[in-house]
């Protein structure tokens, strides 16, 4: 009799832990689930790349500005050698300014990457995708996260 408690226990248990991992497994997210997301949408649509569209432009125009006063300025000047001389003076600021909005623009696009980077890692990690692609790449299938990752991307 008490074998037969003992094995009635542990079929009981058995069955248990088979019902119990039965349900852990049918809640989890499918191992291969798939999303794609269309970035290019993402970045055209993201107000932080507009505003930074408008500042590039707005300091491309002040640099056009720019060489034109320093063309006009060299060309004022009498000698081939005060020519030369303020050429190269104004060839140097040019350099300046161009790697320094270089610089500033990377920074920017790098910090707006990141962004668009854990929006789209937060919303796999949330709906259980364990691989998100770009919407290009992909001929047919997968989850398509594109209006979720725009809408937290504002």
């Amino acid at each position: 009799m008490k074998n037969s408690v003992k094995v009635l226990s542990v079929a009981a248990l058995a069955v248990g832990l088979c019902v119990g991992m039965n349900t852990v497994t049918t809640t989890a997210a499918p191992a291969n689930s798939i999303a794609v997301v269309d970035v290019a949408q993402v970045i055209n649509n993201n107000s932080q790349v507009k505003k930074l569209k408008e500042a590039q432009e707005k300091k491309s125009e002040a640099l056009k500005t720019w060489v034109e006063a320093a063309r006009a300025d060299v060309e004022k000047q009498k000698t081939d050698s005060e020519k030369e001389s303020l050429t190269q003076k104004y060839n140097k600021e040019l350099q300046s300014k161009v790697n320094s909005q270089r610089q500033e623009l990377y920074a920017e696009s790098t910090k707006i990457d990141k962004k668009i980077g854990e929006a789209i890692a937060k919303n796999a990690q949330t709906n259980g995708y364990s691989i998100v692609l770009v919407k290009g790449a992909v001929l047919y299938g997968g989850a398509d996260i594109t209006e979720a990752i725009k809408k937290a991307t504002k």
